[in-house]
């Protein structure tokens, strides 16, 4: 399989199911979450170098932080556990701004969540009998409540879409990774006792292919997302896999929980590149998300030169994945005025 992990092509992001910008490696540092110390570190993810707390331990009632992700309005929304809730950070400084998500429809605290076509999907970890999770979805601008998508998981810790609007959720016990459709209709699932161990995060690699975690195994393994076909371990040799994330470059990035520390490896071969997190206080950390980078443009997506179709295609894309850079004059929608901004960036030479 062959990555494309610079240049001025388009790549594809299965797990957001949007065109993304040209892969860099510009300063977009890595955030984690960091529930030792109730906070969410910075790291500077091609050093690995720790940059200080981005948001500070206990800020805005923070406990025991898990899921984590940027919004439509660029600010970063973190689960706060044992609350069972969803509180709102300032992007830029980490200042608390409030409680976007309370407690009352989960039956467990937040593992994961992602934003995708101006909505908030949440899955739900819960170490109560029955064990019962799910995932609920709320209004991506205001928070409120739409409704509970899925209901038939018990301790879901990971969810992500496919290019074709598929969600795929963890469940832990089960040692599987469960799709459903738009409706919150179960269609398949992959994985099984004899492939995976205690089913952990979730990414998805250029080619499409499923990346699962694999708690009890310490490993990364590789499945074909429409088939559940194993195609290999990418990555072994783990104390615990914990969570998973593709970093701007391309490459995998591979949280080993017990030691505390993420690590950067190669998205073909699974070859270790070196440590994006170690240090700082690190602790036990659960998910992490990097920050957007300011300084890109998204006038001429895919860099030919001219403003054509294919650039607004992918513009709308970047607004319904939730990034806030598509909503350009930030009023929680994409509109008309957001186009002509878009068409004004172009002009100006971005």
């Amino acid at each position: 399989m062959e990555h494309k992990k610079l240049g001025l092509l388009l790549t594809k992001s299965p797990l957001l199911g949007l065109l993304v910008l040209p892969a860099t490696t510009t300063a977009q540092d890595l955030l984690v979450s960091n529930p030792s110390t109730d906070s969410i570190k910075r790291f500077d993810w091609l050093s690995g170098t720790y940059v200080g707390d981005f948001v500070a331990p206990g800020a805005g009632g923070l406990d025991y932080p898990t899921a984590i992700a940027y919004g439509p309005d660029g600010n970063l929304y973190v689960g706060s556990g044992p609350n069972s809730e969803v509180l709102r950070f300032d992007g830029v400084t980490g200042e608390y701004i409030d409680r976007f998500v309370d407690d009352t429809h989960f039956r467990g605290g937040p593992s994961d969540m992602c934003f995708r076509q101006g909505l908030l999907y949440v899955s739900q970890w819960n170490n109560e009998a029955p064990f019962n999770g799910g995932v609920l979805v709320f209004d991506g601008h205001t928070g409120e409540f739409v409704k509970e998508l899925v209901d038939d998981v018990s301790r879901s810790n990971a969810i992500g879409f496919d290019l074709a609007g598929m969600l795929y959720v963890s469940e832990f016990a089960a040692n599987r990774v469960h799709v459903y459709d738009g409706s919150g209709v179960r269609v398949r699932s992959i994985g099984g006792s004899s492939t995976l161990s205690g089913a952990m995060d979730i990414a998805f690699d250029a080619s499409g292919n499923l990346l699962v975690g694999s708690w009890f195994q310490g490993s990364v393994r590789r499945f074909d997302a429409s088939t559940g076909e194993l195609l290999d371990v990418l990555v072994g040799g783990l104390a615990n896999t914990g969570s998973l994330g593709i970093a701007p470059d391309g490459t995998l990035m591979v949280d080993d929980h017990g030691l505390d520390r993420i690590a950067r490896h190669d998205t073909d071969s699974g070859a270790f590149l070196g440590y994006a997190a170690s240090g700082g206080g690190l602790g036990a950390q659960e998910k992490f998300t990097f920050m957007p980078d300011p300084g890109v443009c998204i006038a001429d997506i895919d860099g030919d030169g001219s403003l054509s179709v294919f650039d607004f295609l992918a513009f709308q894309n970047l607004f319904d994945a939730g990034d806030a850079r598509a909503d350009l004059d930030g009023d929680g929608a994409l509109t008309i005025f957001d186009f002509l901004a878009f068409q004004d960036a172009f002009d100006a030479g971005c």
